[in-house]
C-alpha cells in the first residue's frame, strides 16, 4: 500500500544503496559473458537497475513490478531497459526465459510465503547463474509475520512488507529445490546512521549493546539485513 507513495516522492538514483552496491559487487565477480541477462523482480522506479546499468554496460537488464505507476517512472528514467508489469507470484512471468542473474531486493517481506517467490525466481535463472535477494532475515530459527496499521486520526488498513524469515526457512526451501544449489549469506547494516524522519514507518538507526547502527522502525522491530547469493550450479552430464 505505502510503496507507491515512497517511490514516487524520492529520488535517490544518484545515490545508490549499499545493498546495490553489494549486489554490483557481487556480480561483478562473476564471469557473465557480454550481452548477459540481469531481472531485477519487485524493480519499484528502477533505481538498482539505474546503478547496476551504470556500472554493467555491456549486459542487458528487465525490471518487472505489479505497479504500473512504478514501472511508468522506471521506463522514463531507464529508456534502454525492458521493463514488464506483473506479479512476483505469477509463474507464467518466469517461464519463457531465463537470465544470468535475478535480484531481488526486499521482496520476500511483503508474502506470507517465501517458498513461491523463491521458486519463480529460480526457475528462470539459467544453470551456472546466479539469484540474489536482500531480506529481512532471523538468525534464530523463528518466522515472525507482521500486520501494521497507521492510527493518526481513523485507523487506516492493515499493511505488510515487515515480514521476517528465519535462515532455516530460507534453506529448507533451497534444499527441497529440484536444482542443485549453493548459497553463501552476507549479513549488512547501515553504513551510516541515520535519523527518524517524518513516517515512522521509514526506518532508522540507534546504537545498541551490540551494534553501532541497529535499523528500527515504528512498529518496534529491529532490523537485520541479509543479503544471499544462490547459484544453480552446473550438473555434468
Amino acid at each position: 500500500i505505502a510503496d507507491e507513495d515512497v517511490y514516487l516522492n524520492e529520488d535517490r538514483f544518484n545515490e545508490p544503496k549499499l545493498v546495490f552496491t553489494m549486489i554490483g559487487d557481487r556480480i561483478a565477480n562473476e564471469t557473465f559473458a557480454p550481452g548477459a541477462r540481469i531481472l531485477d523482480v519487485g524493480c519499484a522506479t528502477g533505481e538498482m537497475l539505474y546503478y547496476l546499468m551504470g556500472r554493467f554496460r555491456e549486459y542487458s537488464f528487465t525490471g518487472l513490478d505489479i505497479s504500473e505507476p512504478l514501472i511508468k517512472r522506471a521506463r522514463e528514467r531507464n529508456p534502454e531497459a525492458e521493463f514488464i508489469i506483473g506479479s512476483a507470484l505469477d509463474p507464467a512471468m518466469f517461464a519463457e526465459r531465463r537470465f544470468d542473474a535475478v535480484t531481488a531486493t526486499g521482496l520476500l517481506s511483503i508474502f506470507d510465503n517465501p517458498e513461491n517467490v523463491i521458486g519463480n525466481l529460480l526457475a528462470c535463472t539459467r544453470e551456472g547463474g546466479s539469484v540474489f535477494i536482500s531480506a529481512l532475515i532471523n538468525v534464530d530459527p523463528i518466522d515472525t509475520i507482521i500486520r501494521y496499521r497507521r492510527t493518526e486520526g481513523d485507523p487506516g488498513e492493515w499493511e505488510t512488507g515487515w515480514n521476517v524469515w528465519s535462515k532455516n526457512t530460507i534453506e529448507r526451501i533451497l534444499k527441497e529445490s529440484d536444482d542443485t544449489l549453493s548459497w553463501e549469506w552476507q549479513p549488512w547494516d547501515p553504513p551510516y546512521p541515520f535519523a527518524k524522519g517524518n513516517d515512522p514507518m521509514r526506518s532508522w538507526t540507534i546504537r545498541t549493546e551490540h551494534k553501532e547502527r541497529q535499523r528500527v522502525n515504528g512498529a518496534s522491530l529491529l532490523l537485520n539485513g541479509h543479503l544471499i547469493q544462490i547459484r544453480i550450479d552446473k550438473v555434468d552430464g
